[in-house]
């Protein structure tokens, strides 16, 4: 089985080899995603719980720990606090925070009023969020990504192997295997 208040990747593959995109979701009761919207000074997270009740969120800096409590009470130490809210069950709202510092990593946590907290989900203020372009599917040797850029700097992309190490941006910026980098903004 799967362990509680914990995330993970769900990723469906076919007999002839063909593969999902990853599907994040936890089993915390209270599921947090990176919504869509992203500047270099803020972010929207999806916040989901599985019963209806009082919500609070909290973007942390990367590293704090934080408790359902701390959260929900404001004391958590937090960089932006979403304010506490009335949730249906699982209906999914966007919680936005700003203020943020650019290009920093933080933490977002959501907590009930049942005590309740979320995984921390991870993400940096770098101001685009991007994902598989659904108009082009990846084939056999190409992809095609869609970067949504909400800021003035160039942006590049480039392709891993599963299971490889992370590029920094100095790499994916320095990649000879990476398409031309654009202008975002």
């Amino acid at each position: 089985g799967l362990e509680a208040n914990s995330r993970y990747l769900a990723v469906c593959a076919t007999e002839g080899g063909a593969v999902t995109q990853a599907l994040g979701f936890s089993t915390s009761g209270i599921d947090v995603k990176l919504g869509g919207d992203a500047t270099k000074d803020s972010i929207s997270v999806t916040v989901t719980p599985a019963v209806t009740e009082q919500v609070r969120c909290a973007v942390l800096p990367a590293g704090t720990a934080a408790t359902a409590a701390a959260v929900l009470d404001g004391s958590s130490q937090s960089a932006a606090d979403g304010g506490a809210r009335q949730m249906k069950a699982l209906e999914a709202e966007d919680v936005k925070f700003s203020g943020l510092t650019p290009a920093t990593d933080y933490v977002a946590h959501c907590a009930t009023a049942g005590g309740v907290l979320s995984p921390a989900l991870g993400f940096a203020t770098s101001g685009f969020v991007g994902g598989l372009a659904e108009a082009a599917p990846a084939t056999r040797d190409t992809c095609a990504v869609q970067v949504t850029v909400k800021i003035g700097e160039m942006v590049r992309c480039m392709a891993a192997a599963q299971g490889a190490a992370v590029a920094d941006a100095a790499e994916v910026m320095g990649s000879e295997a990476a398409p031309a980098a654009v202008q975002g903004g």
